[in-house]
């Protein structure tokens, strides 16, 4: 991913744990905390500052726009806090509960790729959230961690490339993943992007979009492209959501 603006930097790299801080109070197990908090140190900036789905099919408008991942992530955890404050989920232990919201808070952390190099959603991310802390590959809280995430997408397996959710524990993660991805199901989570710019990686890919058009779709779409010619001329000024609009709109043309 290319270098991002000073104010994305100073929003999402200063904050990685602090973004969750709410939800890193529900894990009550040291160990897993510590180890939920240094996976969160590595993940990719992007992951703080995306929609929860690029296409805007998939999840609630509260997921959507910028940090809209983040705010899925959120809802999933709260979730989970409910469920498992309810008596038919008193025989787990602090262990227990502490890896589900710990899973939880990682499970699509790597959605797009490991370093996000992807602009689509990969199939096989639950499987990549391993790689995050390789050194702990031998830890046997840190494995349990990555199966509740490796078991999370449940049916949506893409055809058999992930396992599917088995115990109790891989259930409680998928149905809350699951729940808080519904179209019509509100859930009031708080997470903003501040002051959030268009990134390199936006602008580059604008570039490329508009020098590598035909000179057909070009001419035909000239009135289109005459409309957004004060904003490409100014893309370092423009938010990142609009920048991602901008995108959408150049990307369509025929």
């Amino acid at each position: 991913m290319g270098k991002k603006t000073d104010k994305i930097e100073e929003v999402v790299k200063i904050n990685k744990t602090k973004v969750f801080q709410n939800e890193l109070s529900y894990i009550r197990d040291e160990e897993v905390l510590g180890l939920v908090k240094r996976a969160l140190l590595v993940v990719n900036d992007k992951f703080f500052i995306v929609p929860a789905s690029s296409t805007e099919k998939y999840h609630p408008k509260y997921a959507l726009g910028a940090g809209g991942l983040v705010r899925h992530t959120k809802a999933a955890v709260y979730l989970a806090k409910e469920m498992l404050s309810l008596k038919q989920y008193s025989h787990l232990s602090i262990t227990d509960k502490s890896l589900i919201i710990g899973a939880l808070i990682l499970h699509d952390t790597c959605k797009n790729g490991l370093n996000w190099e992807s602009e689509y959603t990969i199939k096989k991310h639950p499987l990549l959230v391993k790689y995050l802390l390789k050194e702990e590959s031998e830890n046997l809280l840190w494995k349990n961690i990555c199966r509740l995430v490796e078991t999370h997408m449940g049916q949506w397996d893409g055809r058999g490339l992930l396992p599917q959710p088995k115990t109790e524990l891989e259930k409680i993660v998928h149905l809350c993943d699951y729940f808080s991805s519904r179209k019509n199901i509100h859930i009031d989570v708080e997470y903003e992007v501040k002051n959030e710019k268009a990134t390199d990686e936006q602008i580059d890919r604008i570039i490329e979009l508009v020098t590598q058009m035909p000179d057909d779709i070009l001419i035909r779409n000239n009135e289109v492209l005459q409309t957004l010619k004060d904003e490409l001329e100014q893309l370092r000024s423009i938010s990142y959501e609009r920048t991602e609009e901008i995108i959408k709109i150049i990307g369509g043309l025929k």
